[in-house]
């Protein structure tokens, strides 16, 4: 699984998760040291049992200080 984080220019601002996990639900903190503004967020899930199905999905969010 990997999950990122960029910023509205499309750069890579934080690397939350690059790992290996095994099936379950999961929660990830991002201690965000950047200003407010919009942001997206990038989770991959390539399944171990069959790599061809691989899963990616981008999503906004907003940070407010």
């Amino acid at each position: 699984m990997k999950i990122e984080v960029f910023d509205a220019a499309g750069r890579r601002v934080a690397m939350l998760v690059n790992a290996g996990q095994n099936t379950a639900s999961r929660s990830v903190v991002w201690n965000a040291n950047v200003a407010s503004g919009t942001y997206f967020y990038r989770l991959e899930v390539i399944p171990v049992d069959n790599v061809h199905k691989k899963f990616v999905e981008t999503k906004r969010m907003e940070l407010l200080r």
